[in-house]
Formats: structure tokens, sequence, C-alpha cells
């Protein structure tokens, strides 16, 4: 994962394998590097990695909101001494959690939020999934590069939007967010599509019965801004709008 400003800079993980462990039982988990001269150096940050990404924003450069380059954002499980899953991940786990570092881990980093799972990232928005206690479901927090990304706060969704187990960020190009949502369960194959305010913290229904196969049917339309073509289930007894 590349730099959003910095070109020779990069972060990369890899797992571990037992071959690296002579005189101790064997243990597989992931290992965050980062590097400052586009791989010819990579320098261990930390290991139990999910997810990473960098703290900077060419939206925040440009608005000249100060962002150190070397913040970081690492979903990590800090208690496992033991394997780490490697296979997809369908349940949430309520024991990983989301911290920022802004010296690669070498001081102790700062807890951002708690069961913090995954981190979806873009040069406005940062969205972050944590899991309930049930391990099944996930809230969302929200932050905009305006805070520096660091004002997380769980977003405001409709009544049938918190019963969700995945959401998908569609597009953020014209200061709010679509989000999709899995709220008819995983092996249904549509979801509804929500619509933010311009902070990304409070979600409204756009459309329901969204389809989705390997992908959500939904496209922005490049050459006519603020106009998307969404591919929507009717079941011919309620008449189309």
């Amino acid at each position: 994962m590349f730099h959003p400003t910095q070109r020779t800079w990069a972060m990369a993980a890899s797992w571990t394998t037992c071959a690296e462990f002579v005189d101790e039982p064997c243990r597989i988990y992931k290992e965050l590097y980062y590097t400052k001269n586009i791989g010819a150096e990579w320098i261990y940050v930390t290991n139990y990695v999910f997810d990473f990404e960098w703290g900077q924003s060419i939206s925040a450069k440009a608005a000249g909101i100060a962002i150190p380059d070397d913040r970081i954002w690492v979903t990590r499980d800090d208690k496992n001494t033991g394997h780490q899953g490697t296979s997809k991940k369908i349940n949430w786990s309520v024991a990983i959690d989301l911290f920022v570092s802004e010296d690669y881990f070498k001081s102790t980093p700062t807890l951002a939020l708690k069961s913090g799972n995954t981190i979806i990232k873009t040069p406005q928005y940062m969205f972050v999934s944590c899991s309930f206690s049930d391990q099944l479901r996930v809230k969302i927090y929200s932050s905009t590069f305006r805070s520096g990304f660091l004002n997380l706060k769980q977003v405001y969704l409709p009544k049938d939007a918190t019963l969700s187990a995945s959401f998908t960020l569609m597009d953020t190009s014209e200061e709010q967010v679509f989000l999709f949502l899995e709220n008819h369960g995983l092996k249904s194959p549509f979801g509804n599509l929500y619509i933010s305010d311009t902070n990304a913290r409070s979600f409204t229904l756009s459309m329901e019965n969204v389809i989705k196969g390997t992908a959500v049917d939904f496209e922005r339309v490049t050459s006519l801004d603020g106009t998307f073509i969404v591919n929507k289930y009717e079941d011919g007894k309620t008449p189309a709008v």
C-alpha cells in the first residue's frame, strides 16, 4: 500500500512460516512492515495485523490540514499469542482493536477504537467496522479528513440498517457517502442503499432491494455529476416509483 503523498513510502504485510520458529512452537500470524525507499529496505512494525492504512490524505493536504506523514492506522489482536486465523473472516471479533501510531509502534500506540475490525479509507472519509458482542453484526464508525480522521464517532443509521453483518462503501465523490448494507442477510441477493450527510455521520434510506451478485449493481455516471445507475428488485406487487 503506497503512501498518499510520499511517492517512495509504502506498507505491506506478510504471513510468518513455521520455518522461522526454530527454538519455539510454530505460530502463524501476519506481520506489518514499512519502507521509505520503494522497498529497498523493509522495517518491521507489529504483528497479528488485520487491516492497515496510512493516516495522510491528499484532501487534507490540499486544505492545509496538518496530518503527520508517519501516522498509520492498524487493526490487530494485541493479546493473541498463538495462530492468527488465515481463513476469510465471516464472523467479526471483539478481540481485534483499532490503533493509531505516529512512530510505527516504536512507542505504545493509541487505542483508537475497541473492537475495530476493518478500515475503509478514502481521501475524504474513514470508516471502521466494530464488532457487536455477538461477533455476528457490526456497527460503523466514521471520521473525515478535517479532523485528521481522529474524530471517530458511531454513525446514525435507520433501525433496519443496524441488523447488518457487513457493509460496502459505494461512492464518496459528491461530499456525501453511498453505503450498501446487507441487512437482508448474507445469503440474500438484495440489500439496501443509504446516503449520508456531508460528515458521513447520519444516513437515510436511498433505495431498498438493490441487487447484488458478485458485486453491487451500482454505477456512477462519470460524465454526469451526481448521477448514478442502480439495479433494483421489484416483486411485481408494489408499483415502481
